[in-house]
């Protein structure tokens, strides 16, 4: 009197109860709400979901992508080209002043570099604001080896206009704090720059560098003096007075040694330049 299910059925109906879903033998445990993905259908599903969320790129995009080539050309003629389109385009290109400032600075060829400066001025206040710290820093070569690199930046801070000159000071301003004499020296000499001939940015740095003077800080202390120093004639009578009251008075050796060569160089006593090496005063001076 044997089962009315036949011994194969039995058989396989054995086998699947020896094993729970998801175990060796058995049926794969399906995840919540569906049927298990192979890895393949999963890889087709991502890559469905990041198309469906990538942004296509715009037009600006792909001009961006093909001036940035440009101005990595081959020739003088391509980085040229690219630079005078960058020009017409004026702030839409600002993202690519970095690579403009670049050639300012290092290229070879007087057309490419003329057409960079102007470049840069057209891109405006948001360009200058980018590229001022590249710039404070070329400012700086100034030893024969690569001198044009620190003249183009010179002639660079002159061509600025109010507008643009007036987002660069604070940058400086910033970074003060951070720099060596020679890096204090050349933020002073960018700010001096920046005012052409009226000297507007020196007026507004001046109180700011005051409070530097003032600071608890040795470093700050020392830095806005070198600062002061490179303002000359057009540093503030309140700077230069401080100044003396520090040669005297101040407790550390290098702030005394930086507020008497400002001070000097203020009253037209003593000419250095940021590209030559720091001259220590003479004993019994400070």
């Amino acid at each position: 009197c044997g089962s009315s299910v036949g011994p194969s059925v039995q058989l396989l109906g054995g086998i699947d109860a020896m094993f729970e879903p998801g175990q060796a033998g058995g049926q794969p445990e399906e995840p919540p709400g569906g049927t298990a993905l192979v890895p393949a259908e999963e890889t087709a599903l991502a890559s469905a979901e990041e198309t469906a969320l990538a942004v296509p790129e715009t037009e600006l995009d792909i001009k961006m992508k093909e001036l940035s080539a440009g101005l990595g050309g081959d020739t003088w003629r391509e980085k040229r080209n690219a630079l005078l389109e960058i020009k017409r385009m004026g702030p839409e290109a600002v993202e690519l002043a970095p690579d403009v400032t670049d050639l300012l600075l290092d290229d070879e060829d007087f057309d490419v570099r003329e057409a960079a400066r102007k470049a840069l001025i057209a891109m405006g206040p948001d360009a200058a604001e980018d590229v001022a710290e590249q710039i404070h820093e070329a400012l700086q070569c100034k030893d024969l080896s690569n001198r044009k690199v620190g003249d183009e930046a010179g002639v660079m801070l002159r061509s600025f206009p109010p507008e643009s000159a007036a987002r660069i000071t604070p940058v400086l301003l910033r970074i003060l704090p951070e720099q060596n004499w020679k890096g204090a020296e050349a933020v002073g000499q960018a700010i001096l720059d920046l005012g052409k001939d009226e000297y507007v940015e020196v007026a507004k740095a001046s109180p700011v560098l005051l409070d530097m003077l003032r600071s608890p800080e040795t470093k700050l202390r020392a830095n806005a003096a070198h600062a002061f120093g490179r303002f000359v004639k057009w540093a503030p009578e309140e700077a230069d007075k401080v100044l003396v009251e520090m040669m005297s008075d101040d407790p550390d050796y290098w702030v005394r040694e930086a507020a008497m060569k400002a001070h000097q160089r203020i009253n037209g006593e003593f000419d250095y330049d940021v590209r030559n090496n720091i001259t220590q005063a003479a004993p019994g001076q400070i």
